[in-house]
Order: C-alpha cells, then sequence, then structure tokens
C-alpha cells in the first residue's frame, strides 16, 4: 500500500506524507550510509554557482580597481582566479549530479532491497489471496514497481539540492540588488506552477496502467511465446495478435 501511495494522486495530502515518510524509513533501513553521503554532497554542490558568483564579483571588482583606480597589483588577483577556476570545475561535475546519476548509485541498495521486502510480505499474504483477481492485479503492478523507491529518494536528493542552489542564488541575488531579488522569486513561483500543471498528467499515467496491465502482458506474452506460434498460424491470428500487441 506504501509503494502504490508514492504513485497514486487521488490520495489525500497527509496519507501522501505518511507514504514519504514511510519512503525514507525504508531508504535509511536499507542504507543509511548512501542516504547521508549523497544527500549530503548533492546539497553541498548545489551551492557552488552562488560560490562562482560571488568569486567571480570579487575577481571583477579587484581587476577593475586595479585599472581604474591603480590600487593593487596583478599578483592580487592570481589565486582568487585559480579558486574560481577550480570551483568552475567543480560546478561542471556538479551538473552531472542529476537524479538519473542518484539512482544507478542507489540501485543496489533500494531496487534489491525493495525486492527482498516484497517477498518477505508475501510471505504473509494466503494463497487463496490471489486467486481474487483485484488483488492479483494489484500485486502483480506494485511488483513490477520495485524501482518507486530508488526513483522517489533518488529525485528528493536532486529536488533538494535544486532548493538549497536556488536559495543560496536567490541570497545572492539580494546582495546585488533587491529588484533582481523581487524578479527572481517571480520567475521562480510562475516557473513552478507551469511545471506543477505539466508534470501532474504523468503521474497519473502509472494509475492507467496499472487498469491494464494484466491485459498488455497478456498480449504482449502471446505474441512472444513459442508455445502458441502453432496456434497462431493455423487460425491465421497473425494480424489479430500484432494489433493488440
Amino acid at each position: 500500500g506504501h509503494l502504490r501511495g508514492i504513485m497514486d494522486e487521488k490520495l489525500k495530502l497527509k496519507d501522501r506524507i505518511r507514504t514519504m515518510g514511510w519512503a525514507f524509513r525504508q531508504a535509511w533501513r536499507m542504507d543509511k550510509k548512501i542516504l547521508i553521503v549523497w544527500g549530503f554532497l548533492s546539497v553541498a554542490f548545489s551551492v557552488l554557482p552562488a560560490v562562482m558568483l560571488g568569486l567571480n564579483r570579487n575577481v571583477i571588482a579587484i581587476i577593475t580597481n586595479f585599472i581604474t583606480g591603480g590600487v593593487g597589483s596583478f599578483s592580487d588577483v592570481v589565486w582568487p582566479i585559480i579558486v574560481l577556476g577550480i570551483v568552475l570545475i567543480a560546478v561542471n561535475i556538479a551538473n552531472r549530479f542529476n537524479a538519473d546519476f542518484f539512482g544507478e548509485i542507489m540501485y543496489d541498495s533500494y531496487c534489491l532491497g525493495m525486492q527482498e521486502l516484497m517477498m518477505d510480505s508475501v510471505q504473509k499474504v494466503p494463497p487463496k489471496k490471489f486467486l481474487d483477481k483485484d488483488f492479483n492485479d494489484e500485486y502483480t503492478f506494485i511488483g513490477s514497481r520495485y524501482f518507486s523507491l530508488v526513483q522517489f529518494i533518488s529525485s528528493c536528493c536532486e529536488i533538494f539540492g535544486k532548493v538549497f542552489g536556488l536559495i543560496s542564488l536567490l541570497i545572492v541575488a539580494f546582495g546585488i540588488s533587491p529588484l533582481i531579488f523581487g524578479v527572481s522569486i517571480g520567475y521562480i513561483v510562475i516557473a513552478s506552477i507551469f511545471s506543477g500543471l505539466i508534470s501532474r498528467p504523468t503521474a497519473a499515467q502509472w494509475v492507467k496502467v496499472r487498469d491494464f496491465y494484466r491485459v498488455a502482458e497478456y498480449y504482449g506474452d502471446m505474441a512472444l511465446s513459442p508455445t502458441m506460434a502453432k496456434e497462431i498460424r493455423v487460425y491465421e491470428a497473425e494480424e489479430n495478435v500484432i494489433n493488440r500487441y
């Protein structure tokens, strides 16, 4: 039920929060080290663009003062430029830290952990329960989504990183100009609204897939099963099977 809650958009907000809490507890139980390390790195690397902007402003200020007023010397700007270059390299590396990257890192811990959890859970289900069509369809669909936990945790790591990155950039923007800060806030709000409207139908697709999963699996196996090849040829049902596939 908790795994289904990650995908079901019809759940109430409190049920969603309870489901997310369950997911984090499972991730902590399965491998707390990977959760802490990559969660911290995603947040740490997310503030690098703001640090880069601050260093860039400092370098420009030193060069400008030297050119216009003759203040300082070239040696004063050497180390700030070197540090800025190192930060730029780190920013480029951090750009690769997305949900797909985190998913690959966490796959062994959380995908296999969810499979183990489901195998333990099914031991508690009476065999006769699987004769119930609705229960069987639900269990089969959820079993095929064992990777939902790693998707959820990896996406959370990416989202947390982006949130901290936005906060750090907003702090820099406020230090430069309140007007730039206000425009940035407005842009973030509008972009968030549009993103929510666009991504909402995508989440609902998994619910639709669940309703047709058994039928799709049946026709998919029919087209690929060697045992049915003779019957398909005898009854000349190739076109019908292909269309349904």
